[in-house]
C-alpha cells in the first residue's frame, strides 16, 4: 500500500489529513516534535475523527498507524523512505525546523533510492511562501549532489485548506471535523493521490488562495473577534447574532467588491464555487479560540483583512467593516494565546494608536491605522471587558 507520512500530528493532522488518507487505505505514519502529542497516540493506539458531512455524522477510528517523535535517532527513517507524499499542516514558523530535520532523510532517499519522486504540500493559510519554505529544504541538505536530486525529484506544493478541524488540544486523541468540501493543491505533482477523496489538484493556485485567505478566512476572523466581544465560545452561535451577522456580511461584501476589482480574470461563478462551503448536517461547532488563535498574524498588514483594506484604499472603496473588524481583533484575549497576550500588554504599555500601527503595520497617523483605533474606542464597553478578562 501506499504511505503518506504527515507532519504535525496535531487537529489538521490527525483530524483531516491522517482520516482522509486513511479513507483511502493507505498507510499513515505521523512525525510531531511534540513529546506529549506522540505519547497520547501510541498510548491509545488510536483516535478517534467525528466527521460531519452534508448528509450524514460519521465516527471514525483511525488505527492503521505509525507516530514518531523527531527524535536524534531518526526512529522515523525507514517510514520516511517507504513514503512518497509528505504532508505538513504546519504554521509558517515551524517550516526551517521541519526542514531541518528532514534533511537527513532526504540525503538518505537520495542515497538508497535515488530515481524515486516525492510530493511534498503545504498545508497553511499564509501564501506566498512556498520559495521560502523550498529554500528552507535545499539550504538544510548538506550534499550538493542530494540537493540537485531533490531539485529535480520533489515537488514543493502549496493548499487551499477548507475543512474546519477542532479538538480540546493539540494532542487530543478526540476530533471534530467537517467534510464538505476538498484541499485544493498546486500543480503540478510527482505522485498520483487521485484515489484519495477531499484532495483536488488545481491550477493557479496561489491566486485562488489569496482570494480565499480574503473571501473565507476574513470574514471567519471577523466572526470570532466580534464574537469573543459579545461572550460567545463558538462560531456558530456567534454568527447567529444579528449585530455579529450584520458586520459579517458587511466585511464580506467589500470583500467580494475588492476581490473582483483585483482579479478581473476569476469569474463570480468561480469565485463562489471557491468560497462556499456546503453546510455540514449539525454544524460543526467550531471554536472562537481556534479561530480566532494568534490575532498578530491574522491582523498582519497584507493578511485576511489588512490585505483587503489595502485593496479598498487602491479602489476606493469603504473600508469601514474592515477596520471595525480589527478593532475588534485587537480587543482579542486568551490566556494560553500569547499573540492576544502580547496584544494586550502592548496595549497597556505603549497606547492604543502605536499598538495599531505595529500590528497592522502601518503609520501611526495613516487613515487606516486612525479608522482602526477610532472603532477600538467606539467599542469601548466590550473593549474594557476584554481588557478586565486579561487582567484577572
Amino acid at each position: 500500500m501506499k504511505r503518506v507520512l504527515i507532519v504535525g500530528a496535531g487537529r489538521l493532522g490527525k483530524g483531516f489529513v491522517g482520516e482522509t488518507f486513511d479513507n483511502a487505505g493507505w498507510n499513515i505514519s505521523f512525525l510531531d516534535k511534540d513529546p506529549r502529542v506522540i505519547d497520547e497516540l501510541k498510548k491509545h493506539n488510536k483516535y478517534t475523527v467525528q466527521v460531519f458531512r452534508t448528509d450524514d455524522i460519521i465516527m471514525h477510528d483511525i488505527t492503521n498507524f505509525n507516530a514518531f517523535l523527531t527524535d536524534d535517532n531518526y526512529s522515523v527513517m525507514d517510514d520516511f523512505l517507504e513514503s512518497s507524499v509528505i504532508m505538513c499542516p504546519l504554521y509558517p514558523e515551524d517550516f526551517p525546523a521541519s526542514a531541518e530535520y528532514l534533511s537527513a532523510c532526504f540525503e538518505k532517499q537520495y542515497e538508497v533510492d535515488p530515481d524515486k519522486k516525492m510530493t511534498l504540500i503545504c498545508l497553511t493559510n499564509k501564501n506566498h511562501i512556498i520559495k521560502d519554505i523550498e529554500g528552507y529544504y535545499r539550504d538544510a541538505i548538506s550534499s550538493p549532489e542530494a540537493r540537485a536530486w531533490f531539485d529535480t525529484h520533489v515537488a514543493i506544493r502549496d493548499s487551499i485548506v477548507r475543512r474546519s478541524t477542532d479538538a480540546e488540544t493539540n494532542y487530543a486523541t478526540n476530533i471534530d471535523s467537517t467534510a464538505v468540501a476538498s484541499l485544493l493543491i498546486q500543480t503540478p505533482l510527482y505522485n498520483d493521490i487521485s484515489d484519495v477523496e477531499w484532495l483536488e489538484p488545481r491550477e493557479h493556485l496561489e491566486m485562488l488562495k489569496d482570494i480565499k485567505v480574503f473571501t473565507i478566512n476574513g470574514p471567519h476572523a471577523t466572526t470570532a473577534y466580534f464574537g469573543f466581544l459579545k461572550g460567545y465560545k463558538t462560531i456558530p452561535d456567534a454568527s447567529a447574532d444579528p449585530e455579529i451577522a450584520e458586520l459579517v456580511n458587511a466585511v464580506h461584501d467589500v470583500t467580494i467588491k475588492a476581490v473582483m476589482l483585483e482579479y478581473p480574470q476569476i469569474t463570480r461563478e468561480a469565485l463562489t464555487d471557491l468560497e462556499y462551503l456546503p453546510k455540514a448536517k449539525n454544524e460543526l461547532p467550531d471554536s472562537i479560540h481556534r479561530v480566532a488563535w494568534d490575532p498578530i498574524r491574522k491582523l498582519a498588514n497584507r493578511d485576511r483583512l489588512m490585505g483587503v483594506a489595502h485593496l479598498c484604499l487602491k479602489f476606493g472603496l469603504d473600508y469601514t467593516p474592515i477596520a471595525k473588524a480589527i478593532a475588534c481583533g485587537l480587543a482579542y484575549y486568551a490566556p494560553d494565546d500569547k499573540a492576544s497576550v502580547a496584544i494586550q500588554q502592548s496595549l497597556q504599555s505603549q497606547g492604543l494608536l502605536a499598538t495599531a500601527a505595529t500590528i497592522i503595520g502601518l503609520p501611526q497617523d495613516h487613515e487606516i491605522t486612525r479608522c482602526v483605533a477610532k472603532h477600538y474606542t467606539d467599542a469601548a464597553y466590550s473593549i474594557q471587558q476584554s481588557v478586565s478578562h486579561y487582567g484577572q
